[in-house]
Order: C-alpha cells, then structure tokens, then sequence
C-alpha cells in the first residue's frame, strides 16, 4: 500500500485509495469530528512505517529563555 498521498496517486490501484480515503472523510465530516488533521490511511497498520521525523517544538525552553533574556 502506499504511504503518502502522492505515492498513492501514482499507484496502479489509486482510484481504489481516492474512494476510501474520500468515504472515510465525508463519514468523519457527517459526525463533526473531523476538522482538519493530517493523516494516513492505511489497510493493514502492521505494514505501516514509523517515519521516525515527529515534528518537536520546545516551547517551554523557548519561553524560559525569552524570561530569562528580559531580566
């Protein structure tokens, strides 16, 4: 299966994977859940790769600093 949306338009089987991706979207958006969230769609989750560059923003040490420099 694909793991990005890209990959997946390039697919063989990628009108398959627009369907279900738009079926699961519309079904979320009828019952207000979803808003805007990135995500990945994905038959079988033990196939699917952690991609190991999660975004961490340090806020609080960013913030301790900007005190810290006001002093």
């Amino acid at each position: 299966p694909p793991e990005h949306w890209g990959e997946m338009r390039r697919h063989p089987d990628r009108e398959g994977y627009v369907q279900a991706a738009h079926i699961e979207f519309k079904q979320l958006e009828k019952m207000g859940y979803l808003l805007r969230f990135k995500a990945r769609i994905c038959a079988r989750g033990d196939l699917q790769t952690e991609p190991g560059n999660d975004v961490y923003a340090a806020t609080g040490a960013y913030r301790t600093f900007r005190v810290l420099m006001a002093l």
